[in-house]
């Protein structure tokens, strides 16, 4: 084990995610790999295992208490960098058609590897956001679109009882 399971479950309940073995397994293999895909390249300055929980993949999670995804969904996350929040809310729901979009070919390649070894599909798109976003292959497609650091977002200009994204304790 590579990243305390425990904490991200008990945790993940909190936000009314309830994360099966199978789930857990995928995490905790995503953060082994992410950790030694970041030793040859920049992927995150976080790579203590309890930091990658709350710091990473519960600030994706938090998502499924803020919105209702339906089964199913198409989703496409802009910017999904090392895979943030698109690779994680696919690991938690891998009912979900993603799309995983990036404008670094390199970071993808390394996304293309961690979903084979986590034996999950989703489409890799080469793409900066801007150019996607002219694309009549992608406009209108989704059902949701995320990202997690291409543009600060406030989440209280979109619904203000929603409150802040970001994991705490509370």
């Amino acid at each position: 084990m590579f990243i305390p399971l425990d904490l991200l479950r008990e945790k993940a309940l909190k936000y009314g995610i309830d994360l099966d073995d199978r789930a857990l397994e995928r995490f905790d293999l995503y953060a082994k790999l992410l950790v030694e895909w970041n030793e040859k390249i920049n992927l995150t300055a976080i790579t203590d295992p309890e930091e990658i929980v709350i710091k990473h993949f519960l600030d994706c999670l938090t998502v499924f208490s803020k919105v209702e995804i339906k089964n199913g969904a198409r989703i496409i996350d802009v910017g999904t960098g090392a895979g943030f929040p698109g690779l994680v809310m696919l690991i938690a729901r891998p009912d979900l058609e993603m799309t995983l979009m990036d404008s670094l070919n390199k970071r993808l390649n390394v996304i293309k590897d961690i979903l084979e070894k986590l034996e999950l599909t989703a489409d890799v798109v080469h793409s900066r956001a801007e150019d996607g976003g002219q694309n009549k292959a992608y406009r209108e497609k989704f059902t949701e679109v995320f990202n997690y650091a291409v543009v600060p977002l406030s989440w209280d200009s979109l619904e203000p009882e929603m409150g802040k994204p970001r994991f705490s304790e509370d």
